[in-house]
């Protein structure tokens, strides 16, 4: 209670779900199903500053799905005006 605005003062994040990394920026991705959140509408509920994502820097996206990763990265953290 009383943490919606947690974001403005420190950071928040955690780790993309393992069973979901290689698939969360995926063109047929079933977002918004059970266990399938949208992972842009989380960061911005959230104001996520980092989410871990091995699969990004092991195996990597290709492709679209490179492109959406990335614009999500840039999502997360901050903007100082």
């Amino acid at each position: 209670a009383g943490a919606s605005e947690f974001w403005r003062l420190g950071a928040m994040g955690g780790e993309l779900r393992p069973e979901l990394q290689s698939s969360v920026f995926d063109d047929d991705y079933a977002a918004n199903t059970e266990y399938k959140q949208d992972f842009l509408e989380c960061v911005d509920t959230t104001h996520a500053t980092y989410m871990l994502n091995h699969f990004a820097f092991s195996q990597g996206y290709q492709g679209t799905a490179f492109e959406r990763a990335r614009d999500a990265s840039l999502r997360m953290g901050y903007r100082f005006t």
